[in-house]
């Protein structure tokens, strides 16, 4: 081999190892399209010299470039369960049957009644929390106050809204009366009124004052109760005459039958105890 060939092929030998110290040195990227471009350069310069003397052809070897690439592992999707929470509509129940009113109070009208056993929804509360605003046991598509004297809640209420109750109505009180029926027990006969409560106040006493216009025997009773009797046995009481609100009164017991007489009846409701307070009197005739 010739000393210029030679010379060719050391010079070629140290491009490539050069190139090849520039490829490995970081953190530069090499462009693949340069060292190509300069080993292509050295073939150009040896190649005329190898061909007229015959020597072989060097080869240049190119490392590879190409990056690895290492594929990351596929993540599946972690399933999640999403628990939709339902609120709980607060209800209300009773140990005692219970007037439900326009307003919360027993000034206003009765528009029905919650009885033990029956459940209603809570709509609202009035601002004190002592009554609830519900959906009308009586009428569905109705409501109506109720105290919560006699509750017993379910459920949380602290989320219901607060409703400013209606005005609360000008008292007047009235009321009608009509004879209901003739009782007998044993040697004894009395006689029932119904009265009504068709104002706006409540009442809490009643008198009577019955005569029999055939005998001229006048019975008078008065009471703080509004006692009813049925037969020898049976009697329902109550403590006051609602706004709304009907209920018998029975008479003193005639020791004569009184059946077929012509009676006169003066009943007096007052709307506080021991017939004080607003006081209204109302007089019919009658024959049981």
């Amino acid at each position: 081999m010739s000393t210029k060939i030679r010379r060719i092929l050391l010079i070629g030998t140290s491009l490539l190892l050069i190139l090849a110290c520039t490829i490995q040195a970081p953190p530069q990227t090499p462009d693949p399209g340069a060292i190509q471009t300069a080993v292509a350069g050295t073939i150009d310069v040896a190649l005329p010299s190898a061909l007229a003397t015959g020597s072989p052809v060097p080869t240049a070897i190119v490392p590879s470039l190409e990056p690895s690439v290492t594929p990351s592992p596929t993540i599946s999707p972690t399933a999640f369960t999403l628990f939709t929470v339902t609120p709980t509509v607060p209800t209300l129940s009773v140990t005692v049957d219970t007037n439900c009113r326009s307003g919360p109070g027993r000034i206003y009208l009765r528009v029905g009644y919650l009885l033990v056993g029956e459940t209603a929804e809570i709509i609202a509360r009035d601002p004190s929390g002592s009554f609830y605003y519900i959906r009308n046991p009586d009428d569905p598509d109705g409501f109506c106050w109720v105290t919560g004297q006699y509750a017993v809640i379910s459920g949380s209420v602290s989320v219901l809204p607060i409703y400013t109750p209606p005005p609360t109505p000008t008292p007047s009180p009235a009321f009608e009366v009509s004879f209901k029926s003739l009782q007998k027990c044993g040697s004894s006969w009395w006689i029932n009124f119904l009265i009504q409560n068709s104002g706006t106040s409540f009442f809490e006493s009643v008198s009577l004052s019955v005569k029999d216009m055939v005998t001229g025997v006048t019975l008078t009773t008065q009471s703080n109760e509004f006692l009813a009797l049925t037969g020898c046995s049976k009697s329902h009481t109550i403590d006051d005459l609602d706004v709304g609100e009907s209920h018998e009164v029975s008479s003193p017991a005639f020791s004569a039958d009184p059946n077929g007489h012509k009676m006169k009846a003066t009943i007096n409701v007052c709307t506080k105890d021991d017939l004080e307070g607003v006081c209204l009197s109302q007089t019919i005739n009658f024959k049981p």
